[in-house]
């Protein structure tokens, strides 16, 4: 059986609208599934911003008050040392132990594992300072510097100073 010139233009017609309609699903999830993903990449930049913001706000920035060894991750210490010609007279001028502390003389001679308890004065002689081959700090040298480094509160600890 063979079709007519209508039914043949009338199942043209269906095929036609049901392509078309098929179409318009297809671009109709495309704009959907676009839409649901800025909607997540939007959820998404809104929890980083909100994690760095909280980061932010609960970070201690105020870094400046160093009697507190809470206050920074290396906290500047408040010592103070001076050398009489054989002994250095080291001072924690701080109100925290100084605690495992190095203390190093022309950023060579060291003194290692000594806990330096707060407001305390220390007589140490130079003699006691070493290299790490073990030459000891003599009378014949002169101190340039002398640094202190130890463990406060968890953090790093930090004294540098000079002679001239």
């Amino acid at each position: 059986m063979e079709l007519t010139p209508e039914e043949k233009a009338k199942i043209y017609a269906e095929e036609k609208a049901r392509i078309e309609a098929q179409q318009r699903v297809q671009q109709e999830q495309k704009a959907k599934t676009r839409k649901q993903n800025r909607q997540g990449c939007l959820i998404g930049f809104s929890i980083i911003v909100v994690v760095i913001l909280i980061i932010v706000f609960s970070t201690d920035w105020d870094s400046s008050d160093s009697s507190s060894p809470n206050s920074s991750s290396t906290v500047d210490l408040k010592a103070s040392v001076s050398f009489t010609g054989t002994q250095f007279v080291i001072t924690n001028g701080d109100v925290f132990d100084y605690r495992n502390a190095t203390m190093t003389v022309n950023k060579k001679y060291k003194l290692k594992g000594y806990t330096l308890s707060a407001g305390e004065v220390y007589t140490v002689g130079m003699m006691q300072f070493a290299d790490k081959d073990g030459n000891r700090f003599t009378a014949l040298m002169k101190p340039q510097s002398f640094s202190i480094s130890c463990d406060v509160g968890g953090k790093s600890g930090y004294y540098y100073g000079t002679w001239e």
